[in-house]
């Protein structure tokens, strides 16, 4: 029982802060590797969320209501609704693997939806990137700009 105990996660999302530190990112907060972080090397989680379905009006915008500050994990869009994982962060804001920011030329890649795993080595003070909408994490785009660089025309 104490073995089991000991492998248990703690409730915050799994992180490797050996690796990682959290600092000003590309937008808001974001994390920073504080050492290399050679290819392959499993960084952390994302923090699942709550499964919900959320309507899609005829313009194909989606209702987040009360949820419309959270975060989200896309899971499935159909004709009349998203059908995601919500993470209301509170008024902390995001934690974790919840911190890494969007990028069209990511460092970092996301399997499952949930683990986030180096795409390539990462140098010391280098911010930690994914690609929303290559990772799936994003389905149905938002309409937020990428800011990766000024003249990217990709939206999330």
């Amino acid at each position: 029982m104490s073995t089991y105990r000991s492998n248990l996660v703690a409730e915050d999302a799994f992180l490797r802060t050996d690796l990682v530190v959290e600092g000003a990112g590309l937008v808001g907060k974001g994390l920073f590797a504080r050492n290399p972080i050679p290819r392959g090397t499993v960084i952390g989680c994302l923090c699942p969320g709550t499964p919900v379905a959320l309507p899609i009006d005829a313009e194909g915008q989606v209702d987040y209501g009360h949820w419309e500050s959270a975060q989200t994990i896309d899971l499935v869009v159909e004709p009349q609704r998203l059908i995601c994982l919500v993470k209301d962060c509170g008024p902390a804001g995001p934690r974790g693997a919840d911190l890494i920011n969007h990028s069209c030329t990511p460092n970092c890649e996301i399997e499952a939806r949930l683990v986030v795993r180096a795409c390539r080595d990462i140098a010391p003070g280098e911010e930690l990137l994914v690609d929303y909408l290559a990772s799936q994490i994003t389905l149905h785009k938002e309409g937020i700009r990428c800011l990766c660089r000024p003249d990217c025309p990709t939206v999330i």
